[in-house]
């Protein structure tokens, strides 16, 4: 990263179910403009994109949260309206409570409030990097998440502390949800996967981590075992 970049600080929230990407402010907005307008194509035309990519959204939405989130009412004098469901009023009022919560905690029912993590689980090879805390217990890189702060430059913070240059352009993360951490906290891990680009330092100092096949990771808590999954 060359001495004249400059991180900026900007708000991103985001929702997730069952470790699937719901909504975020795009998908959101369209839920909001339908709800005012009564029309997928007036919504879409609003925001700017055609209707097959607004029906697109909905999809995902839908196929995210397991049911539908909009229903199409046709004929009588208005020509038919299309209104949110039941099922999709509640993502987007799930989606204002994130966003208006102050934090990048926020409730989830009674069940307490979740954390927000973003890490990355750098590779090489059959090998993976990780970090070693003062315990002595082994994880993946990571970050809290931090109130205004995209995920781009959580990472960012993650990638500067191992000295490694951050990328232009970065692959999508994974969103991995764990729901039943000791003490019933609930973590969303937002993880990023990169191979060690060729050139880089060699991170085996023992004030950083080392490097471990992934066929042998040493003792690890129950966050890393479940975002290190080949299941996830």
């Amino acid at each position: 990263m060359s001495g004249e970049e400059k991180f900026t600080a900007s708000s991103k929230t985001l929702i997730v179910k069952d470790g699937h990407f719901v909504a975020g402010s795009g998908r959101a907005r369209l839920l909001e403009l339908i709800d005012e307008t009564g029309s997928i194509r007036e919504a879409a035309d609003s925001m700017g994109m055609s209707y097959r990519h607004a029906w697109g959204m909905l999809r995902k939405v839908s196929s995210a949260v397991g049911g539908e989130v909009v229903e199409s009412v046709r004929g009588g004098s208005g020509g038919g309206r299309t209104t949110l469901t039941t099922l999709g009023r509640r993502v987007l009022s799930e989606y204002r409570k994130a966003e208006e919560g102050g934090s990048n905690e926020y409730p989830e029912g009674e069940d307490g409030r979740i954390m927000l993590k973003v890490g990355i689980l750098l590779r090489s090879g059959d090998r993976v990097f990780l970090e070693t805390d003062p315990s002595g217990i082994s994880r993946i890189p990571r970050t809290d998440l931090r109130f205004g702060e995209s995920l781009r430059d959580a990472l960012a913070r993650v990638m500067i502390r191992f000295g490694l240059n951050v990328p232009k352009k970065v692959s999508e993360p994974r969103v991995v949800d764990i729901p039943d951490m000791q003490g019933g906290q609930h973590m969303v891990f937002i993880r990023y996967c990169m191979d060690r680009p060729i050139g880089e330092a060699d991170f085996d100092s023992s004030a950083l981590g080392r490097w471990c096949p992934m066929s042998a990771l040493p003792p690890m808590d129950r966050c890393d075992r479940v975002v290190l999954s080949p299941r996830r």
